[in-house]
């Protein structure tokens, strides 16, 4: 399980760890998942995000959003992890500015651009295993 080719949204870290992980798998028979970002999820949270009295964060242009990716309907796997979400940005507070008003999380990089905190991690299969099933036997 690793980032996508670009990083999630262009970090060299991000790439990095992407390639290393690549280059490994090409050593071992692994099944290969890239964390991605449906173009939905993301558009629903922005709106939600949109006209929120009070949220200190500019809201991004729809085609200048890096993080995004289309996901075909059913493809891969999604996994909850708002808890998690939260709890790993509030670890970052020198790196991320947290926003949060009534159950509803905006977070921003040094950027100040808004994005919503999305309640799923989502998985495609990135490699040439047919199985999009991330666990082995489940659906969400």
């Amino acid at each position: 399980m690793t980032y996508g080719p670009d990083g999630g949204y262009g970090h060299p870290d991000h790439v990095r760890a992407h390639e290393i992980t690549v280059a490994a798998l090409g050593r071992v028979p692994a099944r290969l998942f890239c964390t991605v970002v449906s173009r939905s999820a993301l558009d629903a949270g922005l709106k939600r995000l949109d006209g929120l009295p009070g949220m200190p964060f500019r809201l991004p242009a729809r085609t200048s959003c890096r993080p995004c990716r289309t996901r075909r309907p059913g493809a891969g796997r999604r996994v909850r992890v708002r808890a998690a979400r939260l709890a790993a940005l509030r670890a970052h507070a020198t790196q991320v500015a947290l926003w949060e008003r009534d159950g509803t999380v905006a977070f921003a990089m040094s950027n100040g651009v808004a994005q919503p905190l999305l309640d799923v991690e989502e998985y495609v299969t990135a490699g040439p295993a047919a199985d999009d099933d991330l666990f082995g036997g489940g659906g969400e």
